[in-house]
């Protein structure tokens, strides 16, 4: 029996320095939610079904399932090609590339795996009397004793490891940490400024006593620095249990289990952005942002596809 390992690198494209490993094959490629290996939600230039690997012996094949932008290898765009170790594979002109680094091997078929003979099933130990020593540790279970196996520690209750939670949620919270967004405000700066020298004005003012002016300009630049300090606290924080938006006057939370689509399009005046994001969850609670007003929102945007296991 002959079995491949094979190791895909991402080399570019949002998943840039990952890696995934496989042994079972064939194997899909593409950014749909099933695929095997799903590329990044906005890298475009791959299609959804781009292509598939499949094992012929000891030699792997790559076939291009009619996508859109093609498949290349070394620059060729090709149809099927036999891979070779090491080979870079770019998915689409411009799109990720996986570098594919494989080994093959002959396994030996086993007797537990030869249909042709009977497993040995050995069979069940002679019970042997255990006494019980006292613990000189109160809180360490009973020592039991075996007179042939020497000293051995049974404990009805075993110590659970500080790293493991027993919540449901364990999982989630060891695969993604709490991380925030924050948005790339055009103008705080330039309330903060306006606001700030009504203020110094304001004073200026009323150390001169001119009172018709001093009260307008002080309230009209406290107005201007609350505003800028609000859009300052303007984010989206995703974290182990769910999205959530922080805006100037509402705040919306959306679970991930409870997230039912995904939608993006884009903008009619394209003047402030192009590409708008929406994310509806059951109660038709919505999450609206473009990736160009968010730091790192390209990033922010794959990380709710592939948590919510949801296409954009």
């Amino acid at each position: 029996m002959i079995s491949v390992q094979l190791t895909l690198t991402h080399l570019s494209g949002l998943k840039q320095n990952e890696r995934e490993v496989f042994s079972s094959f064939p194997i899909s490629i593409g950014r749909a939610p099933n695929s095997n290996v799903r590329l990044a939600a906005n890298d475009t230039r791959a299609s959804t079904r781009h292509a598939e690997v499949i094992q012929d012996g000891k030699n792997l094949i790559l076939k291009d399932l009619k996508s859109t932008n093609g498949t290349y290898v070394s620059g060729r765009r090709i149809d099927q090609v036999k891979l070779v170790n090491g080979d870079v594979v770019e998915f689409g002109i411009g799109g990720p590339k996986l570098r594919f680094d494989f080994i093959a091997q002959e396994v030996p078929i086993t007797v537990k795996d030869s249909p042709l003979v009977e497993p040995f099933i050995p069979p069940p130990p002679k019970s042997v009397p255990v006494r019980l020593k006292e613990a000189s540790n109160p809180r360490i279970a009973p020592l039991a004793i075996s007179p042939t196996m020497g000293d051995v520690i049974t404990s009805s209750e075993k110590p659970t490891p500080d790293y493991i939670s027993n919540s449901k949620n364990s999982t989630s919270r060891m695969l993604i940490e709490e991380r925030e967004f924050p948005f790339r405000n055009r103008f705080k700066y330039v309330l903060f400024a306006l606001g700030g020298l009504l203020l110094i004005a304001s004073i200026v003012l009323l150390v001169k006593q001119i009172l018709i002016w001093t009260v307008p300009s002080g309230l009209i630049g406290l107005f201007l620095v609350i505003m800028g300090w609000s859009c300052s606290r303007i984010n989206i924080t995703a974290s182990a249990e769910g999205i959530h938006y922080q805006g100037i006057l509402r705040s919306i939370a959306i679970r991930w289990d409870e997230v039912t689509e995904l939608k993006a399009f884009r903008s009619r005046t394209r003047l402030l952005t192009d590409l708008v994001y929406v994310v509806r969850s059951r109660n038709n609670s919505t999450i609206v942002f473009s990736i160009e007003d968010y730091q790192d929102g390209l990033e922010l945007a794959n990380l709710i596809a592939r948590r919510s296991r949801l296409a954009w």
